[in-house]
């Protein structure tokens, strides 16, 4: 396993961690005798004594989907055949053991290890997943170590930047009246009417109207057929 996928790896544990409010220390890609690289967790509590058994299942899918993430981001999201045959991974081996506590039967287990598993994939494949994923890695790549703290920051940075270009993406869709009338070459009052009676796509923020640029020229379009 080459360096950067194991950044990528130990990022999906931190990011998924993140977004399952499970506190970690630190994450790191320096080697150790018994891994490649690490996130270091705080402990918690997974006796099902202590609490009603449909806590105690949500603690441990949370536990299980973190350590199937690491495995998940880094490109192999495809449910492994021989999973109940073989230790593929020391990460799906663990989630193995937590899952057995909270079926009673071989069939639960393999429902729970599906179910469990699809519901990861499905998290970690979104854009916005991938994109902290990645900036964690490329920061790993750099400084090895990433606390808790940092990663949390790095996160929020990353969904930050995307709401600012969607947003930014969201106003340059929308013309104001006057953008519409020079481009249209029409007299304002007829604009407004337009708008009014709904013959073009336009919506009313407060006071004032927007036309919406990419539905306009569609239909446009249409009209010159």
């Amino acid at each position: 396993m080459n360096e950067y996928t194991i950044a990528i790896h130990e990022a999906g544990h931190a990011v998924i961690s993140m977004m399952l409010q499970r506190t970690f220390e630190f994450v790191t890609i320096i080697s150790s005798d018994e891994t490649h690289g690490s996130c270091s967790y705080k402990v918690t509590n997974l006796d099902e004594y202590s609490m009603c058994f449909r806590s105690f299942k949500r603690k441990i899918k949370r536990e299980v989907m973190v350590l199937f993430a690491g495995y998940i981001a880094s490109e192999n999201d495809k449910l492994p055949a021989d999973w109940r045959e073989t230790e593929i991974d020391s990460d799906i081996d663990k989630a193995f053991d937590l899952i057995i506590r909270v079926s009673g039967t071989e069939e639960q287990v393999v429902k729970h290890f599906n179910k469990f598993w699809l519901d990861t994939v499905k998290l970690v494949k979104q854009p916005l997943i991938q994109q902290q994923i990645k900036a964690v890695a490329d920061a790993l790549m750099e400084r090895k170590t990433l606390s808790g703290y940092a990663v949390k920051q790095i996160v929020k940075q990353v969904e930050k930047t995307l709401r600012k270009g969607a947003n930014s993406m969201e106003k340059q869709k929308y013309i104001t009246i006057e953008e519409f009338c020079e481009y249209l070459k029409i007299p304002r009052r007829k604009a407004l009417e337009m708008c009014r009676c709904k013959e073009i796509p336009a919506v009313k923020y407060g006071r004032f109207w927007r036309v919406n640029k990419e539905k306009l020229d569609q239909q446009m379009a249409r009209k010159m057929l």
